[in-house]
């Protein structure tokens, strides 16, 4: 992937230590940038309004376990003017949700 990637990964991720390889790690979830870019408009933005969480672009924001059911409705729903990348992605960052979620953890957002 080139660009600056977008990222989510687990709350706790800083605590353990980076790994070598996040892009081969399973409490990493990496996108392309024009995901990122899609993504931010079609999910985080609605979710920024919705939770009053400040997600913005270049920032770093955490998403806590108790707001993930709210973030996983706008995942899930689609949007018709959704590019392929980001059908594809949308499971993907549920499925990741839904599972720091299960452990009751948060998940932090890279964007």
């Amino acid at each position: 992937m080139e660009g600056e990637l977008g990222l989510v990964y687990v709350d706790d991720l800083d605590e353990q230590g980076w790994p070598d390889d996040p892009l081969s790690d399973p409490r990493v979830l990496a996108c392309s940038e024009p995901v990122k870019l899609e993504a931010f408009a079609q999910i985080w933005t609605p979710l920024r309004e919705q939770l009053n969480i400040p997600f913005e672009l270049l920032d770093i924001q955490d998403l806590p376990a108790e707001a993930v059911p709210a973030a996983l409705t706008w995942i899930e729903t689609p949007s018709a003017s959704d590019s392929v990348a980001l059908r594809q992605y949308r499971p993907a960052l549920a499925a990741f949700l839904r599972a720091a979620h299960t452990r009751g953890q948060g998940v932090t957002v890279s964007l």
